[in-house]
């Protein structure tokens, strides 16, 4: 007969003794996020519902479109993978929830999306005003990633 010995390593993780191996498991509590709160990738949460939220990172830089998308994609706040260049729908969102609730980290420029317009265009958002317009890909402009979670209630 296997026998299990559980110990506490920390608040939430603890480790567990099976036959001669040691694991370690992390558990993660459910949280609820509200808007301006830090989240679990580290970046700002601007937008929650039900229990979905978004978060958005610290700025990346200046890119080109093509080095946007992938800037953001191997952007890996909290340790997470799953960040990517918002869609001019999360940004727009985004853009309203900065004004509307007053959050920082965002300068008043251009930023990519990840929408594409045609093979050599994309959607950029500019926060100085909220216009969306259109660009060529070579052009250089501001990048953030973003990130969506939905939490899981035990």
């Amino acid at each position: 007969m296997k026998k299990f010995v559980f110990s506490l390593v920390f608040l939430l993780s603890f480790t567990v003794l099976f036959a001669q191996e040691q694991y370690t498991i992390a558990v993660t509590p459910s949280r609820i996020y509200k808007i301006g709160d830090i989240g679990s990738g580290g970046g700002i949460i601007f937008y929650t519902e039900n229990s979905r939220y978004m978060e958005y990172s610290e700025e990346l830089g200046k890119y080109r479109w093509n080095e946007a998308v992938a800037a953001a994609k191997d952007y890996r706040g909290g340790g997470l993978s799953d960040w990517y260049l918002p869609t001019r729908s999360d940004l727009d969102i985004l853009y309203r929830s900065t004004r509307e609730n007053k959050l920082g980290g965002i300068a008043y420029d251009w930023y990519w999306t990840s929408s594409e317009v045609t093979q050599n265009s994309a959607w950029y958002k500019n926060f100085r005003g909220g216009r969306q317009g259109s660009a060529a890909k070579v052009s250089a402009f501001r990048v953030i990633a973003v990130r969506s979670e939905e939490i899981h209630k035990n």
